[in-house]
């Protein structure tokens, strides 16, 4: 029985040694290969206090086999901080071979967050090198729900360079909008990104999102904010503890040093030219001073849509 009571203890430490929540500051490469083996260790451990910060070396690539989901979440006294670290190019990350389309219910992407808060990824790079559908990649960053009461909240995107291939322009379903897009934000989860959630609490919106910076180039949509279109306390000054739409998510803050470019975007042969950013149920979106361009001969001065 003493044996029984020993290897039961030991099964305890040994559970609580290797349970521990993440903190401080973690090396990408050093105390993980990758940013994927990183995120899968923040998902089981989570966040211990004072939050956790990775810093990935400049010149750092990887090359992932499926979607890096993000489902651990901070707070804002313990965020969760994603930075490349060093002097020369940012860190890469390179997409896997897809085999889904924007109409399908777990569309292929880069990096998700799924009902993460207070989560910093600044200054690390995606590529989409497939050049045919359906192996092209639908989103390169997407901060999908957990659930019905759960969305993304505080997430800040900045410093990237998000490259994917406006080939892929075929039509979305639900919440789902046509095309690969640059960063979404969705009214779903990711399981089941075509059928729109109804919110069950103010905490199942996807709010105080912020893009700054950012290179988004070679895509159908830039940024595309895909909400649930709220009909109770809509105004001009919602009241954020109880509002089940989207809030103040910000696309470039207020000035040119914050505002993102967006190159070679729109994809759809009948309508080449889109919108750079696609915000249709957002309530108090900012979205100036983002920067488009594009290598159509159409050209298109930004017009938010509000």
């Amino acid at each position: 029985m003493k044996k029984v009571y020993a290897m039961a203890l030991m099964a305890i430490l040994t559970w609580g040694l290797h349970a521990q929540p993440l903190t401080g500051t973690k090396n990408i490469p050093g105390d993980y290969a990758s940013i994927a083996a990183a995120v899968a260790d923040l998902n089981t451990n989570g966040v211990g206090t004072g939050g956790v910060t990775f810093n990935v070396a400049a010149g750092h690539t990887e090359t992932i086999l499926s979607t890096i989901v993000l489902t651990a979440t901070g707070t804002a006294a313990n965020p969760i901080v994603f930075q490349k670290s060093g002097v020369g190019a940012n860190p890469q990350i390179t997409a896997y071979t897809g085999t889904s389309t924007p109409g399908s219910a777990s569309p292929d992407g880069i990096w998700a967050l799924s009902g993460s808060d207070y989560v910093t990824i600044d200054g690390i790079d995606l590529l989409d090198p497939n050049t045919s559908n359906p192996a092209t990649m639908e989103f390169g960053f997407a901060l999908f729900k957990a659930s019905a009461a759960d969305g993304c909240q505080n997430v800040t995107i900045k410093n990237c360079t998000i490259t994917l291939n406006r080939v892929n322009n075929a039509s979305g379903s639900g919440p789902m909008v046509e095309g690969s897009v640059g960063i979404l934000v969705i009214n779903s989860t990711r399981t089941a990104a075509t059928t729109a959630l109804t919110p069950s609490a103010a905490s199942g919106s996807n709010s105080n999102n912020k893009f700054y910076g950012n290179t988004i180039q070679n895509c159908n949509y830039g940024i595309a904010l895909s909400g649930f279109a709220a009909t109770a306390g809509v105004g001009p000054n919602p009241n954020p503890l109880t509002f089940l739409g989207d809030l103040n998510n910000d696309i470039g803050g207020t000035s040119a040093s914050t505002g993102n470019t967006i190159l070679n975007y729109g994809g759809n042969p009948v309508r080449p030219i889109r919108r750079p950013e696609f915000a249709p149920t957002t309530n108090g979106a900012s979205t100036s001073p983002t920067i488009p361009s594009t290598t159509t001969t159409e050209p298109e001065s930004i017009i938010p849509t509000p």
